[in-house]
């Protein structure tokens, strides 16, 4: 059975914690502590293939009720397994009430060989502003 170990770091590069799960691949890892971070909740899950395809689930709060989340990019791997996720957050139109509101997303990170992977969750507000480094989640799949 394959195992997949998840770590996630919240709160960016700054974060003081850790939380490190063992977790059979075909369970999602949605146990995770909450520190000072950006993402409220995680889960990877793993399909069934080989090598194994991992999705990530993430929800994280917004301002206001109807912002909705894009994924704008998943970038490949690079040598020491960092892998980028670009987001763009839309605001609604007209006026809402200003309470934050959960969002979930969901991001294909394709198919992952055996590896530690960190994740790095970066986030702009709009298409007009520049990205910036959210939270980071790191894994072990084997």
């Amino acid at each position: 059975m394959t195992k997949l170990i998840l770590v996630l770091l919240l709160g960016g590069l700054g974060a003081g914690g850790v939380q490190l799960l063992d977790i059979p691949s075909n369970e999602p890892a949605n146990e995770f502590v909450r520190l000072q971070g950006w993402v409220k909740k995680c889960e990877v899950e793993v399909k069934e293939s080989a090598p194994p395809q991992f999705d990530l689930k993430l929800t994280v709060p917004m301002p206001t009720p109807g912002w909705e989340l894009k994924v704008d990019e998943v970038t490949k791997p690079d040598g020491h397994g960092r892998i980028m996720v670009k987001l763009t957050g839309t605001p609604p139109e007209g006026v809402v009430a200003q309470v934050v509101t959960d969002t979930d997303l969901t991001a294909s990170l394709g198919k992952k060989m055996a590896n530690r992977y960190s994740v790095e969750i970066w986030y702009r507000k709009n298409t007009e502003k520049t990205y910036q480094l959210r939270d980071v989640i790191l894994f072990d799949a084997r």
